[in-house]
């Protein structure tokens, strides 16, 4: 999450500092830390200043990320509604790092981990602003702080982990493609057959699929 401290600025200012590094998008829980009541939420909806996204209690403001990529926007709408510290693995961290061997995005499946979590089931949908939509896929993994490349306002596993999990569950062309893929970019180093390795630099831009 962006700006853990305090905000320099409140109300709808605030909003647009949270949307300007989202990508266009707020959350529920960041709307009220700005200042905004749930009536000056619901007012915002209604005149069209805000609109609903699949995720409940996140929204996208508008004029801001319309030029962002689409993937990196559901990416981050699942982060502000899953709980903190979620981040993105398997095909969609592999998409992130534009690495070759897996078919289009379908513009809508996102696959995503929490910390913590043992079970590949979705959070309960008894707290409304952690409700998900069927297209977020949850991981079960165990990831120590190594893992995890943090690219704000994104959080995903790191290009060895990555490939490590899709090692887990890709068939062996896929495997050698994506790999070939890290090593020709740079990513991993070529004698590292576990694709481990610190990632360098910052995942390049990802096109709109």
């Amino acid at each position: 999450m962006v700006f853990t401290k305090s905000l320099p600025c409140r109300g709808d200012d605030a909003v647009v500092l949270f949307a300007a590094a989202q990508f266009g998008l707020v959350s529920r829980e960041q709307a009220r830390r700005a200042g905004l009541s749930f009536a000056d939420i619901s007012a915002r909806l209604r005149r069209g200043a805000w609109a609903r996204t699949l995720h409940r209690g996140v929204f996208r403001v508008l004029d801001y990320g319309t030029l962002a990529s689409p993937l990196k926007q559901a990416v981050v709408a699942a982060q502000l509604a899953l709980p903190t510290g979620a981040f993105a693995c398997r095909a969609t961290a592999a998409r992130l790092w534009r690495l070759d061997g897996l078919a289009p995005w379908d513009g809508h499946t996102v696959d995503m981990a929490v910390p913590g979590r043992r079970t590949s089931a979705p959070p309960p949908p008894s707290t409304p602003s952690r409700a998900v939509p069927p297209a977020v896929r949850i991981h079960a993994l165990r990831v120590c702080d190594s893992d995890i490349a943090v690219r704000a306002p994104i959080r995903l596993t790191g290009v060895g982990r990555t490939l490590r999990d899709m090692a887990a569950c890709s068939p062996a062309r896929t495997r050698t493609r994506l790999r070939g893929s890290a090593v020709g970019r740079g990513l991993v180093v070529s004698g590292r057959p576990d694709g481990r390795s610190r990632c360098r630099g910052r995942p390049p831009p990802v096109s709109s699929p």
